[in-house]
């Protein structure tokens, strides 16, 4: 019987060498036609290749969507990586990936939840599906969805009595992911700002972070949770102080008052990886976060000045204002390297 079934596996084995030999060279369009092969090895070998083309599969966007259909679990979960690593463009396929969601294989409905998530706004329609999920489904649908709903953003806001009850989850994980879900819809309530105020004080520092701006988020001007962010923006530990610089940029111009609180921090962790998400939050923020930066740049410490050109640099072609200050301060022999850095990175897309 063990050598019956060893020779089944040698068989199954070159027949798949023998696939995978003979899509090298393919054309997509080729490849999206082994979709259709009988023979299972091929469609494996198919799908596989279509995830690795990225965008350039959105070609055969319709033969993709098509195989979400196939008997075979494999190809069907390599079919949904090809729709995720084309991203919005897969926008198309939203009606078949919801009907994934409720696919017989566990991975094939968090798969489906991935692709929505890297689809985007465009994948509105698959909210009452997601938060039927999240009702349902166990820890890592909960994972998949919940972030298959951020991807979706302000739009999701109808899944959010699905949401809520996730933020006393068991997983620290989920507890995250179900703030920052809560944060991304924007609604705010009596029950939001209860869950809210209770996960401001979660075990987990990370979730306090995006509670505390979530809180703010959903009572915009309160200044509800800001205090609680920019006092973790000095964290000891770097990955709370990075969590607190994108919940601050999650907020945009919302976060405007924290401005001095981000360039603080800019200045006393600039070395460390918190220095780019800070600089990101400063443009989210706006036109108010980059004229600070530019005023840095012109009257403030050597070090101020410093960071303060690295940050406009990480901004980018946003910051274009800052392009008159930094030639300025280009002159400098010690600032010349970081000032033209940052006058590179902005002007490069003009």
């Amino acid at each position: 019987m063990r050598h019956i079934l060893a020779l089944v596996a040698v068989l199954i084995l070159a027949g798949a060498c023998l696939a995978a030999e003979s899509a090298k060279g393919r054309s997509i369009q080729g490849l999206s036609e082994d979709l259709k092969s009988p023979d299972v090895a091929v469609r494996r070998v198919a799908a596989s290749a279509l995830a690795e083309a990225g965008e350039d599969a959105k070609a055969v966007l319709p033969a993709i969507i098509d195989a979400l259909k196939d008997s075979d679990v494999k190809v069907r979960r390599d079919v949904l990586l090809a729709i995720t690593r084309i991203g919005p463009g897969a926008a198309p396929a939203v009606p078949a990936l919801v009907r994934a969601l409720e696919d017989s294989d566990l991975g094939v409905r968090c798969d489906a939840a991935t692709a929505l998530e890297f689809v985007g706004p465009a994948a509105k329609e698959a909210v009452p599906s997601l938060a039927k999920g999240l009702k349902q489904g166990p820890l890592q649908v909960h994972k998949t969805f919940l972030d298959a709903l951020i991807g979706i953003g302000p739009a999701a806001k109808e899944a959010l009595s699905a949401v809520l009850p996730l933020v006393q989850s068991e997983s620290d994980y989920v507890r995250l992911r179900a703030v920052q879900a809560v944060l991304t819809m924007g609604e705010g309530g009596p029950a939001v700002v209860s869950a809210l105020t209770a996960a401001a004080k979660d075990k987990d520092p990370l979730v306090r972070v995006w509670a505390a701006a979530a809180l703010e988020g959903v009572q915009p001007g309160s200044g509800a949770g800001l205090g609680d962010v920019e006092h973790m923006l000095n964290d000891r530990d770097e990955k709370v102080r990075i969590n607190a610089a994108q919940a601050l940029g999650e907020l945009g111009p919302r976060a405007k008052a924290s401005i001095p609180a981000l360039i603080a921090a800019l200045n006393a962790f600039g070395r460390d990886g918190n220095a780019c998400e800070i600089a990101r939050a400063l443009g989210k923020i706006g036109p108010e976060g980059i004229q600070a930066l530019i005023e840095y740049l012109k009257n403030g410490s050597r070090s101020e000045r410093h960071w303060a050109a690295f940050a406009l640099g990480e901004i980018g072609p946003v910051a274009k204002a800052s392009i008159p200050a930094l030639t300025e301060a280009a002159k400098d022999p010690l600032l010349a390297t970081i000032a033209n850095d940052a006058l590179q990175k902005i002007q490069a897309r003009f």
